[in-house]
């Protein structure tokens, strides 16, 4: 029962916003080629299906945990300090992981360490208490929660995002939040506006 529940949660959840949000993302890449790092990239199979859209993009991945089979080279580090020298890539790119984190404003610190031009994320709103608990049920909902549960799990309004982003002299060149994520039906219930995709310079560097 339990692997056909995650079967159809595989495939209506996690494939189809997979493929949306690569919708979404590739065209904030540049033409030119480009490296980026993938940060808390799972298995790397994400980066790998952007790699295969944008052939300009050389992606590498840097996870806490083997999570295996891997998609594309992988770095394993403690979680707080990125294993790799200031500047090291173009892009440093954070998907659906820094509410996972216990001190988002660490890691996107690293983040802006390493990356010489620019930082993508894509993460959640919870602007109302309504918002929290559909992101709450989105998780519980996840086939692996056993897993995600052993994270810290931390939902931010667009106010405290905006705010951490301030305190570490990020400007965004572009904020996405509308655009189709799990399928025009699901996503009224799990949609809205509680996704966003950015991308983001440092103010210093413009």
């Amino acid at each position: 029962m339990f692997s056909a529940y995650k079967t159809y949660m595989n495939r209506t959840f996690r494939d189809t916003q997979r493929h949306n949000l690569i919708d979404a993302i590739a065209p904030l890449f540049p033409s030119e080629e480009a490296s980026v790092i993938d940060i808390g990239c799972g298995n790397g199979e994400f980066a790998s299906m952007l790699q295969d859209k944008r052939r300009n993009l050389t992606v590498e991945g840097c996870e806490v945990v083997d999570r295996g089979p891997l998609y594309i080279p992988i770095t394993y580090f403690d979680g707080i300090t990125l294993p790799f020298a200031d500047d090291s890539f173009d892009y440093a790119m954070m998907i659906n992981m820094l509410h996972h984190t216990d001190n988002p404003e660490a890691l996107l610190s690293e983040a802006i360490r390493v990356s010489r031009k620019g930082i993508i994320i894509k993460d959640h709103y919870a602007n109302n208490i309504v918002d929290r608990a559909n992101l709450y049920a989105m998780e519980y909902m996840n086939p692996n929660f056993r897993e995600i549960m052993k994270l810290p799990l931390r939902f931010y309004s667009a106010g405290e995002w905006d705010s951490i982003m301030s305190n570490l002299g990020l400007v965004s060149d572009v904020i996405l939040t509308d655009f189709v994520s799990y399928g025009r039906f699901w996503d009224l219930f799990f949609g809205r506006n509680m996704h966003f995709v950015g991308r983001y310079h440092v103010e210093s560097r413009s």
